[in-house]
This record gives structure tokens, sequence and C-alpha cells, in this order.
């Protein structure tokens, strides 16, 4: 869901998150790498999806917090007060020109949400299986790139703070 707020040339865009839409992206996403895992694997493992436990749910809370804490630090340069990813709703806000393309706020969206499932996957499979965890590592650091890519190109090169150490 996003919610906008207008302040001059730019505004605030709100992108939430709740646990059940993460859920239901993470589950179909995980379904379609087990099975993918079902059709090459000589011995046939017994399920060809993710199946959630009370534990998983608790493991899948910790690290939607996680997800967050990372994107919202890559993406500091554009986030505003507001910024909430403790709880549910998980809320990221983002300082957005006014006239941007129409379709920079649902694409922005999309790679937030595919980030936070492929960086909760890649802890997932970390000690089940490498190769997999690798490549949702992958997909994780190029869906916050790409995230990052979108607003940058909607806010047409905005400078970022400077971080001196």
């Amino acid at each position: 869901m996003m919610e906008n707020k207008k302040d001059s040339n730019y505004e605030e865009v709100t992108y939430s998150f709740t646990y059940q839409s993460i859920e239901d992206v993470l589950t179909a996403e995980s379904s379609y790498i087990a099975r993918s895992l079902y059709d090459v694997a000589v011995e046939k493992p017994m399920v060809t999806s993710f199946i959630l436990a009370e534990d998983d749910k608790h493991f899948i809370a910790t690290y939607i917090t996680k997800a967050f804490v990372d994107i919202v630090s890559r993406l500091s340069a554009y986030t505003v007060d507001g910024t909430q990813y403790d709880d549910e709703p998980y809320v990221i806000v983002l300082k957005l020109p006014v006239g941007r393309k129409k379709g920079v706020d649902s694409l922005i969206m999309h790679e937030l949400q595919r980030a936070v499932v492929a960086y909760i996957l890649w802890h997932w499979y970390e000690n089940r299986l490498p190769d997999v965890a690798m490549r949702q590592h992958q997909i994780y650091d190029a869906s916050v790139a790409m995230a990052l890519h979108d607003v940058y190109l909607a806010c047409g090169g905005m400078r970022r703070r400077g971080s001196y150490f």
C-alpha cells in the first residue's frame, strides 16, 4: 500500500508491507524453488513447497526486521521520518519528486518486497542448501540495487548526504 504527502517539489511516499503479504510472496517463491529442486534431485524430497511451522514464523518475523534494517540503511539518503520496521505494518517512507513517472512507485514497491523475500530465503537456505542461499543473496542485492536505481532515476540525480568518517 502506498500513500503520498506533498511538500513543494517533493512528496513523501509511504510503502507499507504486512506480515501476511510478505508471507504470501515468500510461500510462492519458496514453492517455486522447492519444485525446481524436486525436478532435478536424484533422491526425490518429500515436499515441494515451503512449510511454515510456528518456529518458522518467528524466524520470518526476525528476518523481515533485519531485511528492512539493511534496506533502509542502503536507501538512507532518500528516507524520511515515519520509516518503521520494528513492528507490523512495516513502513518505508521515501522523499520523491512530485513530477516522477507514474509507474515508479509500483516498481519500487515490487523491488522492496522482492528484496525482503530474497533476504529471508537467503538466510533460510544458508545452512541447508548453500547454492540456493547464494542465489537468493544475489537476488537480494540485485533487488535492493534496482530499488535504489529506480529511486535515483525518479529523483533525477538527487545528491546523497555526505558521510565523512
